[in-house]
């Protein structure tokens, strides 16, 4: 079974890939029986719908690879050695240790995501069957499109909550007003995995539809733009960042069609100008 699609284009191929690593939430029967997070947690602490929305990739020769397993069985956005023994028995220990590696430890609401540390076989089951196929799969696209363009555009595509989490200070009372995001954030490792210019001209495309942009704040980017990004090398990686309160109801977890439909029309206007720049 394979646990993420890729999609190549009909016809007019260019240099982009879409990667949506969040989107899915399949918890498949061999991989559940240690995961105690609820339905409800799993879906909503992926990137829903993110797939649909550049579900017209491929239409514009964009090559699109979606993940379909739920993020809280392995996160495909984290680097292989972002373990300690709290969630993988044998690993090394971490203080403090981290909800958010490679495997969940708590959900957003921090509610317990494993019921016991993976044994080793469990994780190495989770890579062999998951992880290690999808980065295969890109890798291979981000070399197929050099080989055949001289230089790739990688967009990561994700989505987030339209408020930062609010902040409670420990040991009192004290819990911080959660701030607003804007519309859309790129990140790029602050400027180290992108040219500057594709990061400007996918700006551009959201600007001109009347959404507010930030860089970098609250996120640089992840694993896809840490490992794939190299514009040295004709490599450009960018992690884009879209709020659902743009296209979705963020209480029932429900989309907003004719919002849907706009946010859907930017993003393959964004892959259609990427495809189209000259370099």
């Amino acid at each position: 079974m394979s646990f993420f699609s890729r999609v190549q284009p009909a016809s007019n191929e260019s240099a982009v890939i879409v990667e949506v690593p969040h989107s899915g939430c399949v918890v498949p029967d061999e991989f559940a029986k240690s995961l105690i997070a609820s339905r409800r947690a799993i879906f909503r602490d992926g990137d829903p719908y993110v797939d649909a929305l550049f579900s017209d990739a491929p239409s514009e020769g964009a090559t699109l690879l979606v993940a379909h397993a739920s993020r809280c069985i392995v996160d495909l956005n984290r680097s292989p050695a972002d373990i300690d023994s709290g969630v993988v028995q044998g690993a090394p220990h971490r203080t403090p240790p981290r909800s958010y590696g490679l495997i969940w430890r708590h959900t957003t609401d921090r509610q317990p995501t494993l019921e016991r540390p993976l044994s080793r076989g469990e994780f190495e089951r989770r890579m062999r069957e998951i992880y290690l196929p999808y980065h295969r799969a890109l890798a291979e696209e981000v070399e197929a499109k050099k080989a055949r363009f001289g230089h790739t555009v990688l967009i990561a595509a994700h989505s987030m909550p339209s408020y930062d989490r609010p902040i409670v200070a420990p040991q009192a009372a004290i819990r911080s007003f959660p701030k607003r995001r804007e519309d859309i954030v790129l990140g790029t490792l602050d400027g180290a995995s992108s040219g500057a210019d594709w990061v400007a001209l996918v700006e551009e495309v959201f600007i001109k539809n009347g959404l507010k942009v930030a860089h970098n704040e609250p996120f640089r980017g992840g694993f896809t733009t840490q490992k794939y990004g190299n514009p040295a090398a004709g490599v450009h990686a960018i992690q884009i960042e879209i709020s659902r309160r743009l296209y979705m109801d963020e209480e029932n977890s429900q989309p907003v069609d004719r919002a849907f439909a706009i946010v859907r029309r930017v993003c393959q206007d964004v892959v259609a100008r990427l495809a189209a720049r000259v370099v």
